[in-house]
């Protein structure tokens, strides 16, 4: 039904690392070049033991009753190997007692802390992944709450998780915290110097909160990883024009105002230019010139002046 979808996700997981650590076993039944069926079997070398985890069949295929098969395959080539046990695992279906087989009673142990709350108050680093899935979609839904929550959870544990702070720090901008949205991105290309991104969102937090020296440089360093990005361009005029460097700022300018070798933003196009227009007008100032005039004041006249 509809946990197919989430066994799938799951056991392709569990059988990837089962094949990497050589424990895993998948025979398959073919005729000619059809498929009937496979058993997935975790292969316990120290204990001898095959454990049966899951089946799979073609179910329009019924001339071969290819579980049987597999299975009888399977008993005779643990025999052959010195396996002691071949186990079946959990369910009592009905076609695992044609074997012989003995039941084994299972016990389930839950082991927690005496407060129900994680050892040293921390996550445990092995959930660092489940735990930023879940911050990611909470954030994605703006429920910036519980994503800050979850990432700054991460960060106790890993505080060089380079995914983590890259989403730590967009919501921090996101809020407004520019501040702390650029504490968080300059630790970020701290760890991954050569992400663009990472750069150009740092560039971007120091444009905001006018620190524009800092800000030219984060943006000189996206054009040094990618010499062709308009976005980039522009900042670093806009910073530059700040700094009243005015030359360099109209010549960066210029360059996404006049690129024509590849496409540009008809928005960023236009801020270029209403940002070269003031560059102009500070450039070269417009003075109303007062011409002398011979012409008397009334007020001056009517004083008898």
């Amino acid at each position: 039904g509809n946990l197919i979808p989430g066994l799938m996700r799951s056991n392709r997981i569990l059988f990837k690392d089962a094949f990497e650590s050589g424990t895993l076993f998948l025979p398959i039944l073919w005729q000619a070049d059809k498929p009937l069926g496979g058993l997935a079997f975790l292969v316990d070398p120290v204990k001898k033991a095959m454990l049966f985890h899951l089946a799979g069949r073609d179910e329009t295929a019924n001339d071969i009753p290819s579980g049987l098969v597999l299975h009888g395959y399977c008993i005779r080539r643990a025999i052959e190997q010195g396996f002691r046990s071949y186990d079946f695992l959990r369910g009592n279906e009905a076609y695992k007692y044609s074997y012989g087989v003995e039941e084994t009673a299972i016990h389930c142990v839950l082991v927690k802390t005496r407060t129900g709350r994680n050892l040293g108050d921390r996550l445990d680093p092995r959930s660092v992944g489940s735990v930023l899935e879940q911050a990611t979609k909470f954030h994605e839904a703006g429920n910036l709450t519980n994503a800050e929550n979850g990432y700054r959870q991460i960060l106790e544990v890993n505080p060089r998780h380079s995914r983590t702070l890259y989403g730590l720090g967009q919501l921090l901008a996101a809020k407004g915290d520019h501040w702390s949205a650029a504490d968080t991105f300059a630790t970020l290309v701290d760890i991954a110097p050569q992400s663009l991104k990472a750069w150009s969102r740092l560039a971007i937090e120091y444009q905001a909160l006018s620190r524009h020296a800092e800000a030219a440089d984060a943006f000189r360093k996206v054009l040094e990883l990618n010499p062709d990005l308009p976005g980039a361009q522009y900042g670093l005029g806009r910073s530059l024009a700040q700094l009243r460097q005015m030359d360099e700022a109209a010549k960066v300018l210029s360059a996404v105002q006049d690129k024509a070798d590849k496409p540009v933003d008809p928005v960023l196009r236009a801020k270029a230019r209403v940002q070269l227009q003031k560059l102009k007008e500070e450039a070269n100032p417009c003075y109303i010139r007062l011409e002398p005039s011979n012409a008397r004041s009334p007020i001056l006249e009517q004083a008898g002046a």
